[in-house]
């Protein structure tokens, strides 16, 4: 199961990375990038919207099926997705032939309602040891090779349903780079943030260098891994009953740490734990262009009866947070003051929840996960539960 879950002082983006929504922001792109095309695919973009309904039935999304649907559903979503990649690829292709381009060049489009800025990664080319990025105007982008030989670079103002081309040109591979972000003393630190780790690599400050402000609260520790005893009176693939709470371990046995990217666009450290018989890797990211925190999680799990959660005790006073749902937001207390707060300890959502006082407030983010619950300044979000 993979997470990618951000923290972000009320900034929201939209990033999708679960299976059957990769699918589903395939074709949403689609639906822009084929307007006017004389060869639309609508049978096949209503086949792979049926089979991707179809397996939103609700015995296969908490895995209480049996193994044979799971063997058929995995079998038809990458149906799906091959599918709506290549029908993809033809629209990129058919519109990128359209702009007229006399360089080598990346074009970046952006199907979303808002003109958007954000990092961008794509392949280095073959026979490229290195590349610099220009935008219009000729000059020269930060840029920088990832661990995984792409090149990442940060794209600012991509006009909304539109695109922007930079140029890219071949270069050496680079012997040393301007690097504002630098981690000594497990410390991690850009023009936003100031990020310091414990000896478990739990987070025990976000200093927040525009406000001038500590984001967490005194003495607390962020982005812990909490791992909850889940035994439910009934239906334990479905319920999660309010007594979990009763047992709870922190995931601490830090497995190795690495500094992975260090460079002018992102830093990234990678933490492995171990779990009894599971690992975690989390790879953790900031940017010099965006306020921004993100944690990539990856994890191979073994455990049974156990509910795992990501907690951020963050110092902002509020009695109400506010989750997204499908066309707007709900807010819910953050207290339990009454039998109606105690029976929504758990908030489903979907891509962010944010916490705000007056003037100041922090959004927790994420790609693929709809569990949240925020009491007395500790935001956390459901990772898993089994």
């Amino acid at each position: 199961r993979g997470t990618y879950t951000s923290i972000a002082r009320n900034k929201k983006f939209n990033r999708k990375s679960e299976l059957m929504y990769q699918a589903a922001e395939l074709f949403s792109v689609i639906n822009n990038l084929l307007a006017g095309s004389p060869a639309y695919p609508q049978e096949k973009l209503n086949q792979g919207w049926e089979t991707i309904l179809l397996n939103q039935f609700h015995d296969i999304l908490p895995g209480s099926s049996i193994k044979e649907v799971y063997e058929d559903s995995a079998r038809q979503y990458l149906e799906v997705l091959k599918n709506g990649q290549e029908i993809l690829d033809a629209s990129f292709r058919s519109i990128a032939g359209r702009i007229a381009l006399d360089v080598p060049s990346v074009v970046v489009f952006n199907q979303l309602g808002f003109e958007r800025s954000d990092i961008v990664e794509f392949d280095l080319p073959e026979g490229y040891e290195n590349v610099e990025i220009l935008d219009s105007d000729g000059n020269i982008l930060p840029s920088q090779l990832t661990c995984d030989g792409k090149v990442v670079f940060f794209a600012s103002a991509v006009p909304s349903k539109g695109y922007k081309s930079f140029e890219i040109r071949k270069t050496e591979a680079k012997t040393g780079e301007n690097i504002q972000n630098f981690i000594n003393d497990k410390v991690l630190e850009n023009r936003f943030f100031r990020i310091s780790f414990d000896g478990n690599m739990n987070i025990s400050s976000i200093f927040d260098k525009e406000n001038n402000r500590e984001v967490l609260k005194p003495g607390e520790k962020a982005n812990v891994l909490q791992a909850f005893e889940d035994k439910p009176h009934n239906y334990d693939a479905w319920d999660i009953n309010i007594y979990y709470q009763e047992k709870m371990w922190e995931v601490s046995d830090v497995d190795s740490v690495e500094i992975i990217e260090c460079g002018n666009v992102r830093t990234t450290v990678r933490v492995s734990r171990k779990f009894c018989d599971s690992l975690i890797t989390q790879k953790i990211s900031i940017y010099n262009d965006i306020p921004r925190i993100d944690f990539n999680t990856v994890i191979d799990w073994k455990e049974t009866h156990v509910l795992l959660k990501a907690a951020f005790p963050v110092d902002i006073n509020s009695d109400k947070a506010v989750y997204e749902i499908q066309y707007g937001n709900v807010e819910r207390p953050t207290h339990w003051n009454t039998s109606w707060d105690y029976a929504r300890f758990e908030v489903c959502a979907h891509k962010w929840a944010d916490l705000s006082e007056d003037g100041y407030g922090v959004s927790l983010m994420n790609d693929c996960k709809y569990g949240y619950d925020i009491k007395d300044g500790v935001m956390r979000l459901t990772l898993l539960k089994s």
